[in-house]
């Protein structure tokens, strides 16, 4: 059964336009990690600054345009949860008749089922993302303009109290309902963003010398949430002998639901010299807050009523060859924030890299780890390169991604594809 919540979630998220999560890591960034790296045009997506510097030669004009799909999941406090529930509730549901005993093992299993599984979760996020850049010498400084379609799925396991099962004949159970609960969101957002970095020159003293860049980004946001409870109790009522529903039987026009609006703003700074860099970049100043229509069941079971992107700071370091064809980045985020889903973020990353642009078939290599200090806990290891204008990355909680993911163990993977055009 839980295989079939994961592939319903599946379904769920690519019904809508696909997306890519509000700051995670998108397309290449991936693999050269979340600081400034001349060699592609989603560097200004990490940060503002990053459009004064974002320049395969780093002097003149440069436009630059890109298109990126990506798709993520994590599975988190699931595992075996599949076979706990084929073999533990579904194997007594399925018989044609029914004993005292049937319904005290029921009850049994799954109140033990919701009691292990409490708070566990599937999430799935997937995306397309849409810059366009425009540098030059004579506005000091880049442009960029990107849009973004978000969509997210969350399946969680919800448990208020035990539930309550008894036999009333011998072919029926009766089970209490407001217990416990699988509960569905979706989150549709679109993303209009206008970013401009300025190039102040050079900051020197003594002992340093480098470029200061600064620059802010001005985001219109729109949400379409949707937050549904389905009580187990009227699952079990529904299914049992011979009656069979689906999930998706008991999801109401899930795709639909409150729509609000609301601006962002970021900030980010830069300090680039010929061999090392420092930046910082504050994202959603003015935490945008969002409204979640919820169902009667998912009042009932405290669903979130709404969706707060918190302020986050990041803190970023480079070293890089003269070049800066080789590369290595670190970050660290300073506070918690939400995923799209509402999940808890907090990462830390460390990438190496090498592009060049001396010819397309040489290929850009890019590898790193980051991991989230909160929520899940995941660390991923992260593989990308670049071959002429297209981009493939590949971002995996373990080797036996597959493995893990048909047992539900915690795990996670995300893979991008992209192409960028730089002119």
């Amino acid at each position: 059964m839980n295989k079939k919540i994961l592939v319903s979630a599946l379904l769920l998220t690519s019904s809508s336009v696909l997306a890519a999560p509000s700051y995670s890591t998108i397309g290449p960034n991936i693999g050269y990690g979340s600081n400034s790296n001349p060699g592609t045009v989603y560097s200004s997506l990490t940060n503002p600054a990053n459009n004064t510097i974002n320049a395969a030669d780093v002097d003149g004009s440069r436009y630059g345009l890109g298109l990126n799909l990506q798709v993520q999941a994590e599975l988190f406090g699931v595992e075996g949860s599949s076979d706990f529930l084929d073999n533990n509730i579904k194997t007594i549901l399925d018989k044609s008749s029914y004993t005292i005993q049937d319904a005290l093992n029921l009850q049994t299993n799954t109140n033990q089922f919701f009691t292990d599984y409490n708070g566990g979760n599937i999430n799935v996020i997937a995306g397309v993302t849409a810059p366009i850049l425009f540098k030059s010498d004579f506005i000091n400084g880049g442009i960029s303009f990107d849009y973004t379609k978000q969509v997210g799925t969350k399946v969680s396991f919800i448990k208020k109290a035990d539930l309550a099962i008894t036999a009333t004949s011998p072919t029926t159970f009766s089970t209490t309902t407001g217990a416990a609960a699988i509960g569905i969101t979706v989150n549709q957002l679109d993303e209009f963003a206008l970013s401009y970095g300025y190039d102040f020159g050079e900051f020197s003293t003594s002992d340093l010398r480098g470029k200061v860049a600064a620059g802010a980004t001005i985001r219109l946001l729109s949400l379409t949430s949707n937050a549904q409870a389905i009580d187990f109790g009227q699952y079990i009522n529904d299914n049992q002998g011979n009656q069979s529903k689906d999930i998706s039987d008991y999801v109401d026009d899930i795709t639909s639901g409150s729509s609000s609006s609301s601006v962002a703003l970021d900030l980010g700074a830069s300090w680039t010299a010929d061999n090392y860099g420092l930046s910082v970049v504050a994202y959603n100043l003015n935490s945008p807050s969002f409204d979640i229509k919820r169902n009667a069941a998912a009042i009932a079971f405290g669903m979130d009523k709404t969706l707060t992107f918190d302020p986050q700071v990041r803190l970023g370091a480079d070293l890089f060859s003269k070049n800066r064809e080789w590369a290595l980045s670190s970050s660290i985020d300073l506070m918690e924030t939400k995923d799209l889903n509402g999940s808890d973020t907090k990462f830390w990353g460390i990438s190496g890299s090498y592009s060049t642009n001396s010819a397309w078939y040489i290929p850009d290599v890019r590898l790193g780890l980051k991991g989230n200090m909160v929520g899940t806990g995941l660390t991923y290891m992260n593989l990308g390169t670049t071959l002429g204008f297209l981009n493939v990355d590949l971002s995996t909680s373990s080797f036996s991604i597959i493995d893990n993911m048909d047992s539900q163990k915690d795990s996670g993977a995300a893979i991008s594809v992209g192409v960028e055009f730089d002119f």
